[in-house]
């Protein structure tokens, strides 16, 4: 006689259960911060938990978030100090031909025709061969400029102009002490330089900005010396009021001991995500129990973070809901094609 095999109906409650929290620890597993990175090619990725899977957009400008909504930084001419405006994400395009199309200003009394004749006669000695952002967030841009002189550093601030939706940027006047200066300099000039003049020129030439170093937003100098321009660390902490520094969770060494090859790595204030970066490449993984989780995106990205904000809980959603008519499918930029 065949028996049927009976499952007790509490064992049957049991396995219910405990797929029930299988399931939940599984909707639980996905993050819930969203990253707004920029990088330094001039391009701007969101990063962020979309139906249950982690997405990515992007913009080939840099995007900043400010308290009235985001915002558009632009720069839209090599020059030294640093041309930089910023316009309502949602205005962005319209404001940015119309200061395309207006012309530079001439001389009192001078034609085009003796403009032009003069910049052709005229070598530009502060011509820019290289300008790229270093640092970004909502109120302040650092840039590094080089020309066929020098070599400088430029921290600007922004404020919103009277009576226009626009942003300018102007020199944030940087509060480092004169000893400080003195002593970090130092390290950084010719010992061996016989000339009675050198320090005091290179400490004349010197300009700060923003930079990213061994995981840290810290300050650098740039003199511009005769034959070369080094750059200087400076020994200041930066006050959170400039950058707001997020302690990295995992910490580092346990970063790496998971990816060797990681160079730098941002993590959600929520603790739940976590940015390693690693040979132009950015992987997106999940922080589980305190450690690193398998990755959910692996991105090429072609050059190094300057920026990245963070939404956490219900402005995830929001961030994505405003970025998103704006945003497109992300494909890596070069720096070539700035």
């Amino acid at each position: 006689m065949k028996r049927d095999h009976i499952v007790p109906l509490g064992l049957l409650a049991l396995c219910a259960a405990v797929a029930c929290v299988a399931n939940a620890f599984a909707q639980e597993a996905m993050p819930k911060s969203g990253a707004l990175v920029a990088i330094d090619t001039g391009q701007t990725l969101w990063i962020a938990p979309v139906n249950g899977k982690m997405q990515v957009i992007s913009l080939n400008d840099y995007v900043i978030p400010r308290k009235d909504g985001f915002w558009r930084v632009l720069l839209p001419s090599k020059s030294l100090p640093p041309d930089v405006v910023a316009f309502p994400l949602a205005k962005s395009k319209s404001a940015t031909g119309a200061r395309q199309k207006a012309s530079p200003e001439k001389k009192e009394g001078q034609t085009e025709e003796q403009d032009q004749s003069d910049q052709e006669a005229q070598p530009d000695l502060n011509e820019v061969h290289r300008q790229e952002v270093k640092f970004l967030s909502p109120l302040y841009i650092s840039v590094y400029t080089e020309t066929e002189q020098t070599e400088a550093y430029s921290l600007l601030q922004t404020t919103e102009r009277t009576g226009e939706r626009m942003l300018v940027f102007s020199d944030a006047h940087l509060s480092i002490p004169e000893d400080t200066k003195m002593k970090d300099v130092k390290p950084c000039v010719d010992s061996e330089n016989e000339d009675a003049n050198y320090q005091e020129f290179a400490s004349e030439q010197e300009t700060f900005g923003i930079v990213r170093a061994r995981g840290k937003w810290r300050y650098d100098g740039a003199i511009s010396l005769r034959g070369y321009s080094p750059n200087c660390a400076v020994s200041l902490t930066l006050p959170k009021s400039v950058v707001a520094q997020t302690e990295l969770f995992p910490v580092w060494k346990e970063v790496k001991d998971v990816y060797p090859d990681a160079e730098d790595a941002f993590s959600s204030p929520a603790h739940d995500l976590i940015l390693i970066f690693y040979q132009n490449r950015l992987m997106v993984a999940p922080v589980q129990q305190g450690k690193v989780g398998k990755p959910l995106l692996r991105l090429e990205v072609n050059g190094k973070p300057v920026m990245v904000e963070w939404a956490l809980g219900k402005y995830v959603d929001e961030w994505t809901k405003q970025l998103t008519p704006y945003f497109g499918v992300y494909q890596p930029k070069t720096k070539a094609s700035q």
